[in-house]
């Protein structure tokens, strides 16, 4: 059986309203990221911030073969669907204590309430004592806690970077349209995360709740410090609304199941290209997005483009939410009748009968709708399935629309699952060129391996240049002599 990574994309509001300086750089996730670093697995090694994994490489890449390193590849490799979060569950399960690290008491973990049995992915609980156990060997070994305590000037810079964006945040609206106030328990802000981000919920033994989000880094000043803009403000508020959406889902997941499992049959390969694999994520990641865009729509601050904030709808569809246009329009529904549906979960039976309507219409609408909005990759060079030559200097895309060349691009992404194949291709991201604008140039930096076949997406970060729909992810394999 194919043994595949998938990433779970999931991504607190204002900074003042929540307990405590919650906002961190937390040691635990920095050590468990550097862990699954070390393992090689592709996944797991991010490109930003260049300069802070460039010396944490420099700092532990003499410990790759480190007894725990070598557990934790051959157990995530052995895994079938091995989710990027659980790393995250891992992280904020521990303590780091005077007499070691251990499984946290402030909440049931995953290794307390036994969910690491729930699937062939997950990790058993012999294997989880065994990484604890290995976990804190590497932790002394390698004088973890020295290396963290000397970056204490960077994770402030980044703490308090972050917090600008946190301060933006509209509390009044999640409590309006949840019907709870805002509690955030943590913002873990872990720069060794690189572009991952997701929102983490855990219950104690008394069944209090603790909200909790976890944000990458992905870009960098000039001097190499992580910076955050609207892009982070977006995950903010898709992370937060997870918490809250989540046990809304858990709720009426049985209701939705059959709705979800056809829907799923029509889109089911684009949402695994965009990394929302499987019909449940029809729901979560669906009912998700209906709140993070219902804020949106209210935001003044950020949304007050439409051209703009059609832009955001036109691209979530593209990943696979083919229909989320028209469900925010539904729910002008709810906005209208708030006498009666008072709180998101008291409206979130309607939904069922609309995404019944999106079911029975997939074919006849939903689908169509897709094709003739989204531009296309129409050809490559070099072409798919060809054999070039290792001096091959240039990647050329041509599209099938008119593209909005003014600050968008095409770049290389996510590795083809594939064992034969070879990713990443060095090129130059500071070198993206448009001949025209249906024609992008990609340009390499260095001659390819000969005797190797490469396999990649084409991610399209360009847009149409009318109706501003992207482009839809281009698969390009080519070999070489």
């Amino acid at each position: 059986m194919k043994k595949t990574i998938l990433l779970i994309t999931t991504t607190i509001a204002c900074f003042c309203c929540l307990r405590g300086q919650n906002i961190h750089v937390d040691e635990r996730f920095e050590l468990t990221g550097v862990v699954f670093r070390l393992t090689g697995i592709g996944v797991f090694q991010q490109e930003e911030p260049q300069t802070y994994l460039s010396e944490i490489d420099k700092e532990f890449s003499k410990y790759r073969n480190h007894e725990l390193i070598k557990f934790v590849k051959k157990t995530v490799e052995s895994k079938y669907d091995f989710p990027f979060n659980f790393i995250c569950d891992l992280a904020a399960d521990i303590e780091i204590t005077s007499d070691g690290i251990l499984f946290t008491d402030r909440w049931l973990t995953y290794y307390d309430d036994y969910r690491c049995f729930d699937g062939e992915e997950y990790w058993t609980k012999e294997e989880m004592e065994e990484y604890l156990r290995l976990l804190n060997k590497f932790y002394k070994d390698t004088r973890f806690r020295k290396f963290f305590f000397s970056h204490k000037e960077y994770y402030e810079i980044t703490e308090n970077n972050f917090k600008e964006i946190a301060n933006q945040i509209d509390k009044d609206w999640f409590s309006s349209f949840f019907g709870k106030p805002l509690e955030m328990e943590n913002i873990w802000i872990s720069p060794v995360l690189g572009h991952h981000n997701f929102a983490l919920s855990r219950n104690d033994s008394n069944g209090r709740k603790f909200n909790n989000c976890i944000i990458g880094c992905s870009h960098v000043d000039s001097l190499g410090n992580p910076i955050f803009g609207r892009a982070h403000f977006n995950v903010l508020v898709h992370e937060i609304c997870h918490n809250y959406n989540n046990p809304i889902c858990d709720k009426y997941k049985d209701d939705f199941r059959e709705i979800c499992d056809t829907i799923e049959k029509y889109i089911g390969s684009l949402l695994t290209i965009n990394r929302y694999a499987g019909a449940e994520n029809i729901l979560y990641e669906g009912m998700n997005r209906v709140c993070e865009y219902s804020y949106y729509k209210e935001d003044t601050i950020y949304y007050n483009d439409i051209l703009d904030f059609n832009m955001l709808v036109n691209a979530e569809e593209i990943k696979g939410f083919i229909w989320l246009d028209e469900i925010l329009r539904y729910m002008d529904v709810f906005s209208r009748n708030r006498k009666m549906y008072k709180t998101f979960e008291d409206f979130f039976p309607e939904l069922k009968s609309f995404m019944q309507n999106v079911a029975d219409n997939m074919k006849d609408y939903y689908l169509p709708k897709l094709h003739s909005k989204t531009p296309v990759v129409l050809a490559t060079f070099p072409a798919n399935n060809s054999i070039v030559d290792t001096n091959l200097s240039e990647i050329v895309v041509y599209f099938s629309k008119p593209m909005c060349v003014q600050g968008c691009m095409t770049g290389i992404t996510d590795e083809i699952d594939d064992n034969e194949t070879s990713y990443p291709i060095d090129y130059d991201k500071d070198c993206m060129q448009w001949k025209d604008a249906y024609t992008h140039i990609i340009k390499l930096n260095h001659k390819l391996i000969p005797h190797t076949l490469y396999g990649f997406y084409l991610r399209c970060g360009a847009v149409d240049d009318k109706t501003h729909t992207c482009c839809k992810y281009y698969k390009l394999i080519f070999k070489t002599k």
